[in-house]
């Protein structure tokens, strides 16, 4: 018995799994960018741009 499986298709269970992850991965990174001094001021720029309430 053969399975054909198409490669350029993204299913859902995908998106399930690899959504939460990509957001806790880039929430990271944000809070990691945060905390350096050269890039603090671009952060707080960005967040006030999308309209985030924190500081």
């Amino acid at each position: 018995m053969e399975v054909e499986v198409q490669e350029d298709e993204v299913s859902l269970l995908d998106l399930l799994v690899i959504g939460p992850l990509l957001f806790v991965f880039m929430r990271q990174a944000w809070r990691n960018a945060a905390q350096d001094p050269d890039a603090a001021p671009k952060i707080a720029r960005l967040r006030a741009a999308f309209g985030s309430r924190k500081p």
